[in-house]
């Protein structure tokens, strides 16, 4: 029985555990490590009926003042993310009166800034792909023509890989060696398989030949882990090819502002994407959008083929 006097750690600890059937994986894995590693720690045994936004403000202090990659305090990006769930359970417990107000509606979201949008020209597409592992440049050729994100391309299986219709159904996402719905409901999307991409995993799948679920593989024989991935082969390939070093999740920014610049139909973009609608995409490549042409990848394709000349889908 859930009491105001309870302590706080203890509370989030049995919220977390209540509330685990509507998590993924992912998610469920998240929640746990930030309640064990740093409510519990930090409420200690503050009864839950006594949390204020007070609380919450040194909360956030206490994370500001913890470091996060390398040698950097942790972003405001992350906090934001540790917090979630903080104010999550918070919000329910007021909702049931175990608190006398609602201490989370005076906390703001900390200002994260916006990402830049570093987009590969074609030239430098090329130049990556002939400078990256062997291995592993079918991967990074179908990122840059799909725009998929890093997750749910290594969680890819051959059975969502339709070559009759030719499409990718995107279905799964891959956090770690956790599976799990991908990011949004809006994710949950089927992307049209322009050529180049369908000649590269039917070329891709042969040589294979169906030695595991899926698609793409480490050099191991096992599902590509992203943050290896990254770290081994993404970034020393940029070194070798000199280009200036980029985020992985530039080959997804890279779809969409090719096809922009071709003068595909931003809509038939966004559902690429996984985009709700076109306002997130008008948002972030809206210097991108020259004008509103086709919407079917058309116009992309007759200067795809342009940029990179028949017969070096690989």
């Amino acid at each position: 029985m859930q009491s105001a006097s309870m302590p706080f750690a203890h509370y989030a600890v049995q919220w977390l555990d209540a509330n685990a059937y509507a998590l993924t994986p992912a998610t469920y894995r998240s929640y746990r490590t930030v309640i064990h590693t740093h409510v519990v720690p930090f409420f200690k045994d503050l009864p839950l009926g006594q949390v204020t936004d007070a609380h919450l403000k040194r909360f956030i202090t206490h994370l500001q003042a913890l470091p996060g990659k390398g040698a950097r305090p942790m972003g405001p990006k992350s906090i934001n993310n540790y917090l979630g769930p903080v104010k999550a359970m918070l919000r329910e417990a007021a909702e049931k009166k175990l608190l006398g107000y609602d201490p989370t509606m005076f906390m703001k979201r900390l200002r994260v800034p916006k990402p830049d949008i570093d987009p590969f020209t074609p030239q430098e597409i090329v130049q990556f792909l002939a400078h990256v592992t062997p291995h592993y440049r079918t991967y990074f050729h179908v990122a840059f023509l799909t725009g998929m994100r890093p997750n749910e391309q290594s969680a890819l299986k051959w059975g969502n890989v339709d070559f009759v219709h030719r499409k990718i159904a995107v279905r799964e996402g891959r956090v770690g060696k956790v599976e799990g719905l991908p990011k949004t409901q809006e994710s949950i999307r089927d992307i049209a398989m322009l050529e180049p991409v369908y000649e590269l995993l039917r070329t891709y799948r042969e040589e294979a030949r169906l030695r595991s679920d899926y698609v793409f593989l480490n050099q191991h024989g096992r599902p590509i882990e992203i943050t290896t991935l990254r770290r081994r082969i993404w970034y020393p390939a940029l070194r070798r090819a000199g280009l200036r070093t980029r985020i992985m999740y530039q080959t997804r920014h890279t779809f969409a502002t090719l096809l922009l610049a071709t003068g595909e139909n931003p809509e038939w973009i966004a559902q690429q994407l996984g985009h709700a609608s076109t306002q997130m995409l008008f948002q972030r490549y809206a210097k991108f959008i020259p004008n509103v042409t086709h919407r079917d990848g058309a116009a992309f394709m007759d200067v795809y083929w342009r940029w990179f000349g028949r017969g070096e889908a690989e």
